[in-house]
């Protein structure tokens, strides 16, 4: 099988998968979507809302991330703007502060065109 280069961050040399095998369901989807917002299309906004609803359903499940995917999720943020609401987001969802992470995806969404 073929993945997609929009699974693949080419600065951090990390492929999605590589990260949300270590994550629980819904834990892993928000991830996913929010590492291919904008890659997959240029319109964010689809996979924006997808991954504020996993991480919602995250907060109330109380999940947790994994010591081996959070430092594959720091790797992967670390490349991404300093004023990236995505970044932001990623790295909240690492440490498993929902609320944090939540707010920055509903920021993001906001500022989808």
């Amino acid at each position: 099988m073929k993945t997609k280069n929009y699974y693949y961050d080419e600065a951090s040399g990390i492929w999605c998968h590589e990260i949300t095998d270590y994550l629980s369901f819904n834990v892993g989807n928000c991830f996913k979507y929010l590492f291919r917002a904008g890659r997959k299309t240029a319109n964010a906004k689809g996979d924006l809302e997808k991954a504020l609803d996993y991480a919602k359903q995250s907060q109330r499940n109380g999940d947790d991330v994994p010591e081996e995917a959070k430092e594959l999720i720091e790797r992967v943020a670390k490349y991404r703007p300093h004023a990236d609401n995505r970044k932001h987001a990623m790295l909240w969802l690492a440490v498993g502060d929902w609320k944090m992470a939540i707010g920055y995806i509903e920021l993001e969404l906001r500022a989808c065109k």
